[in-house]
C-alpha cells in the first residue's frame, strides 16, 4: 500500500535490487552529470529548477548558482530543506507485453539542506569549481578573468550540504530489440553539434621497458607527465610531449577480420583501451576522460616492438598501419577510471567579423 512510504526514510527504494552502493560508481556520476533539477518548496507549493552544478568532495556538496534575487533564493530563504536530482536514460527493452516495457536508467536524489555562501573566499572557490568543470579546456587568469568578490553582489552562491542520498540504476547486457529514444533537440545549436561519445574500457602501463604491463581499474595522470607508475612517466617523445598512448578496438577487431590476428589491447602496449572513440581524428584535438583533459599528438603506427611483443612478427606492422592508436598529451591531470567516459571538448565558434 502506498502510504505506508510517508512513514519510511525518503531514501527508501521500493525496487531495493536497483540500489547502488559503489561510492567510485557515485562520484563519478556526480562530477560527470550535465545538469540537476534542484527542488524546493513555499507555503505548500513546490518548485523545480534545472541548473548546471558542480559535486565538492571536499565539504560532500552540491554547489549551485543563480541571480541574487528570485524564486530559488527567496524559497531557499524561507526553508532551506531541498531535493537535488541527476540521471541518465539508457536503452528502451521492449516485450511482448506492454505492462513489461522497461528502460536502461542511472539516477541520484539528494536530501539535504541549502545555504547561502556568504564567505568571500569560499564563494569564489565554489565559483571557480563549476568554471572548471564546464570550461575545463580554459584557464583562469589566462583565458577569463576568474570570478571576484565585486561579482559576487549579484549572484548567489548555494552549497547543498548532502545528509542523504540513494542511487540506483537499472543496466543490462545484449538485450533483444533493445533501442534508443530518438531524442530530437529544440535547440538549433545542438542539432548542428558534431558529437561522439566513447569509453575507457582498459588501462595499461608497465614499470619498466620490456615489462609485462599490469592492467589496472584506475591511474594517476599527471600534466605534462604521463601516467604514475609507467615506464614513459615524464619521458619526451620526438620532442612532443606525447607522454600517453591510446588503441581504439575497433581497430583491434578490425585487424582480426581483415588478417586473421586477434591481437589485445596489452599485446600493443598502449596505456589505453578505448570503444567508440575516433582517435585518428583526435589530432590537435583536445578530449576528456572523465575529468582529465588530454590532446591528441600524432598517430602511433606500429613499430618492430609490436611485432615483437605481439608475437605476430613483422605482418602485423602492415596489417595495423594506421590502426596503431594514438600518442597524447595530458594537458590537466586526474584520476582515470576503467569505465570513465571520454568525449570531445566541442571547438569554440568562430564568429567572422561582420564589419559591424
Amino acid at each position: 500500500m502506498a502510504r505506508e512510504y510517508l512513514n519510511v526514510p525518503p531514501t527508501t527504494m521500493r525496487r531495493s535490487d536497483r540500489a547502488v552502493e559503489d561510492d567510485a560508481w557515485i562520484k563519478q556520476f556526480l562530477h560527470q552529470a550535465a545538469v540537476g533539477t534542484l527542488a524546493t518548496v513555499y507555503n505548500g507549493q513546490p518548485f523545480v529548477n534545472t541548473n548546471i552544478f558542480a559535486y565538492d568532495e571536499v565539504t560532500h556538496s552540491i554547489i549551485l548558482h543563480t541571480a541574487d534575487k528570485g524564486r530559488t533564493r527567496a524559497n531557499v530563504e524561507n526553508d532551506n530543506r531541498v531535493c537535488f536530482m541527476i540521471m541518465e536514460m539508457g536503452r528502451l527493452l521492449p516485450d511482448e507485453v506492454a505492462l513489461e516495457f522497461s528502460v536502461e536508467y542511472g539516477g541520484i536524489i539528494i536530501f539535504g539542506k541549502n545555504e547561502i555562501v556568504t564567505d568571500e573566499v569560499e564563494a569564489i572557490r565554489l565559483l571557480q569549481l563549476l568554471m572548471d568543470k564546464y570550461a575545463p579546456h580554459l584557464a583562469a587568469g589566462d583565458d577569463y578573468r576568474p570570478p571576484v568578490p565585486e561579482e559576487l553582489k549579484r549572484t548567489s552562491v548555494f552549497r547543498v550540504k548532502i545528509e542523504e542520498m540513494s542511487a540506483k540504476k537499472k543496466e543490462v547486457e545484449a538485450f533483444e530489440g533493445a533501442y534508443w529514444y530518438p531524442e530530437q533537440s529544440v535547440l538549433e545549436s545542438v542539432r548542428r553539434r558534431p558529437i561522439w561519445q566513447g569509453v575507457l574500457r582498459k588501462i595499461h602501463i608497465a614499470a619498466k621497458e620490456g615489462e609485462s604491463l599490469e592492467t589496472l581499474s584506475e591511474v594517476e595522470a599527471v600534466a605534462g607527465q604521463g601516467l604514475c607508475g609507467d615506464r614513459y612517466f615524464g619521458v619526451v617523445n620526438d620532442e612532443e610531449a606525447t607522454n600517453i598512448t591510446l588503441i581504439a578496438q575497433e581497430d583491434l577487431d578490425a585487424v582480426q577480420q581483415a588478417y586473421d590476428f586477434p591481437i589485445t589491447a596489452a599485446q600493443t602496449r598502449r596505456n589505453l583501451l578505448t570503444v567508440g572513440v575516433p582517435l585518428s581524428h583526435l589530432i590537435g584535438k583536445r578530449f576528456r576522460i572523465g575529468d582529465v583533459l588530454l590532446e591528441g599528438v600524432e598517430i602511433c603506427e606500429p613499430c618492430k616492438g609490436l611485432a615483437e611483443f605481439s608475437g605476430y612478427g613483422n605482418p602485423i606492422i602492415s596489417a595495423m598501419l594506421h590502426r596503431g592508436g594514438l600518442r597524447a598529451t595530458i594537458i590537466k591531470g586526474g584520476i582515470i577510471h576503467a569505465g570513465d567516459t571520454i568525449a570531445p571538448i566541442i571547438e569554440p565558434e568562430v564568429v567572422a567579423n561582420s564589419g559591424k
